[in-house]
């Protein structure tokens, strides 16, 4: 019986060892701020830095705008995708080619921020829901809403990936404050689907098995 007690506490203990490194030191050895070492700094000359409030956090990023007086533009917001992801990093070359090589620049604005945790903004990405996500890119709008050079009836939203479905909630959450928004790879349906789709699809390729089965 003694040997059964000594068996079921050390089993719990590591659980509860295994959980907290999982949940907390995981995090801070291996997604610290250190590990964008890849940083483009450029990135972060590129337009004006600017800072908004989400809540309790402040988050950062670069609005780029053309700079005719006595004109207000319409502005594209764009929310990047999952994990680490950054516009000042992993996403330099896509929203160069995407963005800054064919949208005109001279008449339209684009605001690229980093999420909760990330860069220079405040907060934990991996505590944050994909409502929560959706809430910070309505905090841009509203940044932008108080920006003399900014048509306020012009705010669009456009995400890639994981960021491609938070364009979709702000478009159900937010229609008031968004014109309208565009959902890049993102996917159409629930998150427990992705991964079944993702293992599955996984599962086909590298085993060989029939789809159908």
């Amino acid at each position: 019986m003694k040997i059964i007690k000594k068996i079921l506490l050390t089993s719990i203990f590591i659980i509860l060892a295994l959980s907290f490194y999982a949940n907390f030191i995981h995090y801070q050895i291996f997604s610290s701020r250190n590990e964008l070492s890849d940083l483009d700094t450029t990135s972060y000359g590129k337009g004006i830095p600017v800072s908004f409030k989400s809540g309790k956090y402040t988050l950062k990023g670069n609005l780029l705008v053309p700079k005719i007086s006595g004109r207000k533009f319409p502005v594209i917001i764009f929310i990047v995708g999952s994990g680490l992801s950054s516009y000042a990093s992993n996403y330099t070359k896509f929203l160069d080619s995407l963005f800054e090589q064919n949208l005109p620049l001279d008449s339209v604005a684009l605001l690229y921020f980093d999420k909760r945790g990330i860069g220079k903004s405040e907060g934990k990405w991996f505590n944050t829901s994909f409502e929560e996500r959706a809430a910070d890119a309505k905090a841009a709008a509203d940044y932008l809403k108080t920006l003399s050079n900014i048509d306020t009836n012009k705010i669009a939203v456009v995400g890639h990936s994981q960021g491609g479905w938070i364009v979709q909630i702000c478009l159900a959450k937010y229609p008031e404050t968004f014109v309208g928004g565009i959902s890049m790879a993102g996917p159409t349906f629930s998150v427990k689907k992705q991964l079944i789709n993702d293992y599955q699809t996984k599962f086909i390729c590298a085993e060989h098995l029939d789809s159908i089965k």
